[in-house]
Formats: C-alpha cells, sequence, structure tokens
C-alpha cells in the first residue's frame, strides 16, 4: 500500500496537484485555511484535516503549497504546525517559491526532529498542476531526492535535483527573473506594434514563427492581446518573487539593473489594483503609458 501523503495549500496550484495523488492512488489527508476549498477533495477521498499538527501525524510525505515564506513558516514551525505532529523519519516537500535562506531555516528545523525537506518549488501554472506536467526544481540531500521522486510523478512530468536544501529555491528565482523580464520586453514591443499600426493578431503570429518567440509569447501574446487576464500565476505572486531575486542578489553582490526596473513596473502595476490578475496584465499598463486604448 502506498503511504499517507499529507498535503497542505489547496490553491489555484495546490488543488490541481493534490486531486493527482489521489489518481495516482495515494491516502490523501489535506488541510486548507479556507475549508471549502477542501471540499472537492474530501468527495474523491481525502481526509481534511482541522491543522497542520493532525496532518503531519497521520502522514509520512507532506507537502506544502503556500503563498510565501511566512506562510510556509507559520505552517511548518508555528503553533499546531508540522513539526507538531511529525514523526521522525517522515519527509516535507515544500513546493512553494520562497526565501532560499528560510527554507535553509525550515530544513535545519526539521533535522533537530529527525525529519528530510526537499525544497521543490515547480515550474508551470495552473493548467500544468491540474494536468500533472509540472516541473520540479528540487534541493536538498540527493538520496531523499531520489527516495520520494514518485511522489514527484504523481504530479509532474520531469523533475531536477538542483543540489543541496535551498538550491530548488535558488533555481526557481532564476527562472522567475527570466520569465518577468521576458514578459515585460513581450508587453513593449506589443504596444509598440500596436500604435504603429501593425495587426495584433499578424504581430504574435509573426512573433511566435520566429527567434523572437518565447514561452510567454506562445502562452499569453494571444491573450495580451485581447485584454483576457484570467489568473494563471498572479501579479502579486510576481511581485513576491522579484522582491525576493531583490534580496538575493543583494545578499550575494550581484548587480541585475534590467531586473530593477522590471520591478518597479510590475510594483506599478500592483498599485493600480491588478494585483489579483495574470501578471501578463503588465500589459495594460505599458498601453495606459503609451495612450493606447483597450478598443486598439
Amino acid at each position: 500500500m502506498l503511504r499517507q501523503i499529507g498535503f497542505i495549500g489547496l490553491g489555484i496550484m495546490g488543488s490541481g496537484m493534490a486531486k493527482n495523488l489521489v489518481k495516482a492512488g495515494y491516502p490523501l489527508n489535506v488541510y486548507n485555511r479556507s475549508l471549502e476549498k477542501a471540499e472537492g477533495l474530501e468527495k474523491i477521498g481525502a481526509f481534511v484535516a482541522k491543522s497542520p499538527k493532525e496532518v503531519s501525524a497521520r502522514s509520512g510525505a507532506i507537502i506544502t503549497m503556500l503563498s510565501d515564506s511566512p506562510a510556509v513558516e507559520n505552517v511548518i514551525l508555528g503553533d499546531n504546525g508540522v513539526l507538531e505532529g511529525i514523526r521522525k523519519g517522515s519527509v516535507i516537500v515544500d513546493c512553494s517559491t520562497i526565501s532560499p535562506r528560510v527554507s535553509v531555516k525550515i530544513a535545519n528545523e526539521a533535522e533537530k526532529k529527525g525529519v528530510e525537506m526537499l525544497d521543490a518549488p515547480v515550474a508551470g501554472s495552473k493548467r500544468q498542476a491540474e494536468e500533472g506536467t509540472l516541473i520540479f526544481l528540487v534541493g536538498g540531500k540527493k538520496q531523499v531526492y531520489e527516495d520520494n521522486m514518485q511522489i514527484l510523478k504523481a504530479m509532474g512530468k520531469n523533475s531536477f535535483y538542483i543540489g543541496q536544501n535551498g538550491m530548488g529555491s535558488y533555481m526557481k528565482l532564476v527562472m522567475n527573473m527570466i520569465n518577468a523580464i521576458n514578459l515585460q520586453a513581450l508587453a513593449e514591443a506589443l504596444v509598440f506594434g500596436m500604435k504603429a499600426g501593425i495587426d495584433p493578431d499578424l504581430m504574435v503570429e509573426i512573433i511566435n514563427s520566429t527567434g523572437a518567440r518565447s514561452g510567454g509569447s506562445e502562452a499569453k501574446g494571444k491573450s495580451m492581446i485581447k485584454g483576457n487576464y484570467e489568473t494563471a500565476f498572479a501579479l502579486k505572486l510576481m511581485c513576491k518573487d522579484m522582491n525576493l531575486v531583490r534580496e538575493e542578489t543583494r545578499n550575494l553582490d550581484v548587480p541585475t539593473p534590467t531586473t530593477s526596473i522590471v520591478n518597479e513596473l510590475y510594483t506599478m502595476a500592483k498599485v493600480k489594483g491588478k494585483s489579483d490578475l495574470d501578471y501578463s496584465v503588465i500589459m495594460e499598463v505599458m498601453k495606459e503609458m503609451a495612450g493606447i486604448s483597450q478598443k486598439q
């Protein structure tokens, strides 16, 4: 019989990931601060716990998918948290995008309890979480990664071992630096072309047929020109990640002039009340700055 899995955090990403664990046959114990988000999983056989402590007491592996560093610290280290109920020999797999230094801190606290931890943030968004095609970027002990690879395979199509604790978190920040800059560049270029009079649909088709294409242009180009910013990855989360990038690059004395400018532009979009929309909504900020209305 497959071991009991705990899952904490049933938001846009976590709900799809948890459902794929149930589909793979894992007995699942779940917790979410808003209990209504757990109802769908309860209907397909998951046990709904009353606290992170109860989840860990029932589970041999506990997966967390939460919004930020304070949330992960609270759920794992706080009162009624994961470490209060966990059994020696268990493993925590944190799939959140958080500070690498916080990730290392939590791993060290877990080790005091005889518990292993992997930081395993994901590449992908809501659709990939639902389809089970995420990519995991893993930091921690290699043997622990190998021992838990089947759990990751139930939720994703691939995983990469990056190195010691914190390295998975660093790799995720590297990727989101690129994603944020690429989408800002795409938004600027599309606005330029639109104001010059190029047909937007034709422009996206050409971009995606040439070396100018990117994952962002292929996934979001068409929706951006239509003003459709349905949330796959919320702007507020990209702002959070860009702030983490700023903290960690300063800590390592790495100059990031382009990233700093892009960070300010995403912050501008957040201040304009667009936090809960997809981060591709940066297009609207650029259109406004260029004097382009939605109808154009």
